[in-house]
């Protein structure tokens, strides 16, 4: 009985599944498709293909350690730190919250 049980634990429907998406390999945020070892760039978090390392408001390409993380979306240095009322309502809500 005991080996039964253990026989249907061990076919997870899912992991036993033969992967299909590249297997183990990241996805690309910016344009969802599988990010190879040789062709990732790792920012915020993620895995993006090199070519999609772009900032995600103005376009431009990002040099790696140059990424900002605007609401978890990749973008550049100055439109992560361009103030588009984000920060004035963060500190409006964080005053706030002090009183």
């Amino acid at each position: 009985f005991a080996a039964q049980l253990h026989h249907h634990h061990h076919h997870p429907p899912c992991a036993t599944m033969p992967p299909k998406f590249g297997g183990g390999n990241p996805k690309c945020p910016a344009c969802g498709k599988t990010v190879y070892a040789n062709e990732q760039q790792k920012g915020i978090g993620n895995t993006y293909h090199k070519l999609c390392f772009k900032c995600e408001f103005c376009k431009k390409k990002i040099e790696p350690g140059a990424e900002c993380d605007k609401n978890g979306r990749l973008s550049c240095k100055s439109c992560g730190t361009a103030t588009e009322g984000f920060r004035g309502t963060t500190s409006a809500n964080i005053a706030s919250f002090q009183e």
